[in-house]
């Protein structure tokens, strides 16, 4: 249902929360490569901003996709956003967080 008014809302606006919202919506249906394209149309829309590539690094975690998860992390990680506020910053230090957990798991197998 929330999806149809969404999709009204993109026919109207060209923010791109619209798609990052539908992608979340698309999570919660069990809908990864959905919500994955609908990530990447918002990111497509607006290539300066940093939210909808943590989205994505998000959803390959979710899925247990390591391989994709630490590519996009590292490019979170090195993205250049038009503006870097407290906002990017913070979302920066999730991935971070997720991937350390990613690392110290590495190093306990390891051992």
């Amino acid at each position: 249902m929330s999806d149809s008014v969404l999709e009204l809302g993109t026919q109207i606006s060209s923010s791109p929360m619209f798609w990052n919202v539908m992608g979340k919506n698309s999570i919660a249906l069990g809908r990864y490569r959905e919500a994955e394209e609908r990530y990447k149309h918002a990111f497509y829309m607006v290539p300066n901003r940093l939210y909808p590539l943590t989205l994505l690094a998000k959803l390959y975690h979710a899925e247990g996709d390591t391989v994709r998860f630490l590519d996009m992390a590292e490019k979170v990680e090195t993205f250049v956003p038009k503006i870097e506020n407290a906002n990017t910053k913070r979302l920066r230090e999730e991935i971070r967080d997720i991937k350390a957990g990613y690392t110290n798991n590495r190093k306990l197998t390891d051992e």
